[in-house]
């Protein structure tokens, strides 16, 4: 079965209620990137209403935290674990190591039970056979899965072009 994930950017929360209409199955927040550095805490601020509509509606909420090697991504984090509810897929940006994966499993699923996490890494830096051994080995049982619940990998270019990389379904 196939899954379908609509990105809404962090800076533009007003959107979510929209999101929600859409056929997509996931509905992601994005806290990442596509948020300027001003709206960022808006943008944290949206989570719980995130998780509320999905709730509502039936549909996996999910999140696209920052790199856990930056100060966003730590209070991406712990805003995670202080959370009454958080969402069922957390996307981890530019993740570097399993490190990373098996870090936010320790610290918000004792918090909230098992969550779906979704490593995005780039090749060239990545330790891939050991993130995929951590990210299968951290599957527990929990909420039901959203549907294909897989670990991407984003294949990183060495060229200037601007284009975002290409991504691979493991």
């Amino acid at each position: 079965m196939n899954t379908s994930k609509f990105m809404v950017i962090g800076g533009q929360v007003q959107q979510l209620p929209q999101a929600f209409e859409l056929a997509a199955q996931v509905i992601c927040l994005d806290l990442e990137d596509t948020v300027p550095a001003a709206m960022k805490d808006r943008a944290r601020a949206a989570l719980p209403h995130l998780v509320e509509l999905a709730g509502r509606t039936g549909k996996t909420a999910a999140v696209r935290i920052n790199p856990l090697s930056t100060y966003e991504g730590l209070r991406d984090l712990l805003l995670l674990q202080q959370l009454e509810h958080a969402p069922l897929m957390i996307v981890l940006a530019k993740t570097e190591s399993a490190r990373d994966v098996v870090l936010v499993r320790d610290l918000v699923e004792p918090v909230h039970g098992a969550l779906h996490l979704q490593p995005i890494m780039h090749i060239a830096t990545g330790r891939i056979s050991s993130l995929i051994a951590h990210t299968q080995a951290s599957a527990r049982s929990g909420p039901p899965a959203p549907p294909n619940p897989s670990a991407v990998i984003a294949a990183s270019s060495s060229s200037s072009s601007g284009k975002r990389p290409a991504s691979f379904a493991l």
